[in-house]
């Protein structure tokens, strides 16, 4: 009886093997072509930036009063992108009740002159910024001039700017 089932066992590994040989011969390939195409872009970060110069008292002796946005303006853009900046709304900062005090807002450190553009064709080019998808802060300057606050009511003062990124 031992040869009996040794012969068996033998056969039905050999048979086994058979359709293991016989499945390998019966396999295709084909060529999986894979792509990407990526194009360059940026992002505005922050969904608020802030401009705060602060509270003081409305004197002569209390100067201009400057401002930057910080880290609170932050943008990140893909190599090859050229981002530039404009900015819109009325640079001027009102009370409920009364009262306006103009700004000037600039990308220039003191923002000593309004010169923000405000139009995407006079855009200021953000050169200095590192294009490599991380975040950056993008700083902009605001500036209050002494004569603009002189002799004005006592209170909450804002205004609504819309910074515009473009690429």
């Amino acid at each position: 009886m031992q040869g009996k089932t040794r012969s068996r066992t033998l056969r039905t590994a050999l048979a086994a093997g058979a359709l293991v040989c016989s499945t390998a011969a019966w396999a295709q390939g084909t060529t999986l072509n894979v792509s990407a195409t990526l194009q360059e872009g940026c992002e505005v970060v922050n969904s608020v930036a802030t401009l705060s110069f602060g509270m003081f008292v409305p004197l002569e002796s209390t100067g201009d009063r400057v401002a930057n946005t910080g880290s609170t303006f932050q943008v990140r853009c893909t190599a090859n992108a050229d981002p530039k900046l404009y900015a819109t709304g009325m640079r001027k900062l009102v009370k409920a009740g009364g009262g306006e005090i103009p700004f000037n807002l600039s990308r220039v450190s003191g923002a000593s002159t309004d010169d923000m553009p405000m139009s995407p064709g006079e855009a200021i080019a953000l050169t200095s910024l590192v294009k490599n998808g991380s975040p950056e802060n993008v700083l902009v300057y605001g500036r209050i001039p002494t004569s603009s606050f002189l002799n004005m009511p006592a209170g909450s003062y804002t205004a609504e700017i819309t910074l515009n990124l473009t690429y």
